[in-house]
Formats: structure tokens, C-alpha cells, sequence
């Protein structure tokens, strides 16, 4: 899930400088969206799209700015650092929001108190993927490959993302031996699957769906209850003997 968000307190600003923004024609100013991933990321894509149109809408620039790392925390750190003066957006994926502040040594980023939460704007589904040379080509393939070998390496869009958190729930429920390789992002995961340099990875589906039309990397499963629309000639992970 990806989120749009915003400096906790600009509601209340908004509404207590009405008057002012409306008479100094708000945005007076380029607006700044920050995503916390890298260029080419599914998140990056929504966003950018995303101010196509609040740029269109609202007269003015809206400067797409990416800050990733720490599986998109370093971003909305940033964003909870920024003024709460209508100038400051973010785009948020569902680790850094609800996941990482619960977690030992976690950023110091209370996104319940630091942010504030504008529209939910997308759900993208999660896939996992192997590399043409890994020998695996579903599932089960991978289940049997972790088993009789020494466990397998996957490469996630970083630590703490649901893409970490859905290749370790799969390890344990499938009672594998998977060890997760974090990375800034599902892009340079996937540059080293399709270089055979990792033999898995657990992305999301919107930046792995060409590599896996074109043949570059083998689709697994999908993560979610169904199959996703986009996709719907992969499984889920559940179809194929998995729950959770």
C-alpha cells in the first residue's frame, strides 16, 4: 500500500492561515513531493504521475524528490523534519508507516505523531522472482531448491519493508532456511536477479512486471489474497500450497 502524507500540523495551519493562503493564492511556490525510494521504484512511478496531475491542478510546480534508503524511513524523516506549511508531501509504502517504528533500533520516526495521513493512493501487489539461471522456476522449486541446499538469498527493497516482512513470513511458514538481502529499492534488487547475482528477490509487481513479460526474470507467486489483475496468469503464494 503507498500513502500520501504529510507534515503533522499542516491541517491546522492550512485552516488557521485560510485567510492568508487564499489571499497570497496558495501555492505561491513550487511544492515539493518526496518519495522514499529510488528513481524507477513503483512508488517513484505513482509519484510521478501524482504530480503530473497536482501540478496541473494547482498551477504550480510539484518537484518530485527522492530520498531513499532504510526501506523508505530516511524519506519521511526527511518530510518530518520539513515545515508544516502546505509545501511538503510525501509518499509513504506500508513498512516505514506502520512496521518500523515498532521494531528494536528503529529510526527515531513516529509517524503517528510526526505525520499526517492524506489519501491512501495505490495497493501494489508483491512478487517473487528468480533469475533465469537459478534453476527454479515455481514456488514449490524454491521450497525443494532451500531444503536440500545450505537456504537460499533474496533480495528485498530494503530491511523492515513488506517485502522483507513477506519473504521472511514465507520462509516461516514454509519452514525454509531464507536469508533476505536489503537493498534501496526494488530496482537494484531486481538489477541483481536479472544478473544472476542473487537467485531471488521479493519486490513489488509494478517494477518486475516488464522484466518478467520480456523473460528476464521467472515470476513466482504473488503475495496477495488474489490474483492481481495486471497479472493474472500468476499464482498466489496460497494457490500454490503456501497460506498465510
Amino acid at each position: 500500500m503507498i500513502c500520501l502524507i504529510r507534515r503533522a500540523g499542516l491541517a491546522v495551519l492550512c485552516f488557521a492561515f485560510c485567510k492568508v493562503v487564499s489571499a497570497q493564492g496558495y501555492p505561491n511556490k513550487p511544492v515539493t513531493l518526496i518519495v522514499p525510494f529510488p528513481p524507477g521504484a513503483s512508488a517513484d512511478g505513482v509519484a510521478r504521475i501524482l504530480s503530473r496531475k497536482l501540478s496541473a491542478s494547482l498551477g504550480k510546480p510539484v518537484v518530485v524528490d527522492n530520498r531513499p534508503g532504510a526501506g523508505g524511513t530516511t524519506g519521511l524523516m526527511t518530510l518530518a523534519h520539513a515545515s508544516a506549511d502546505g509545501y511538503t508531501f510525501g509518499v509513504g509504502a506500508t513498512g516505514a508507516i506502520a512496521v518500523n517504528h515498532h521494531l528494536p533500533d528503529a529510526a527515531p520516526l513516529n509517524p503517528d505523531k510526526q505525520l499526517q495521513p492524506v489519501a491512501k493512493i495505490a495497493d501494489i501487489p508483491l512478487v517473487f522472482v528468480a533469475s533465469q539461471n537459478s534453476g527454479i522456476h515455481t514456488i514449490q522449486e524454491l521450497g525443494k531448491v532451500a531444503r536440500d541446499g545450505s537456504g537460499l538469498s533474496y533480495g528485498t527493497a530494503g530491511q523492515f519493508t513488506s517485502q522483507h516482512l513477506a519473504g521472511e513470513l514465507f520462509a516461516s511458514t514454509a519452514n525454509l532456511r531464507m536469508t533476505a538481502v536489503p537493498y534501496r529499492g526494488s530496482t537494484p534488487a531486481l538489477t541483481d536477479v536479472i544478473a544472476g547475482q542473487i537467485p531471488l528477490g521479493v519486490v513489488d509487481l509494478t517494477s518486475a512486471y516488464p522484466h518478467i513479460k520480456s523473460g528476464r526474470v521467472i515470476a513466482l507467486a504473488v503475495t496477495g489474497a488474489t490474483r492481481a489483475k495486471a497479472a493474472p496468469d500468476i499464482p498466489t503464494v496460497a494457490e500454490r500450497g503456501y497460506e498465510g
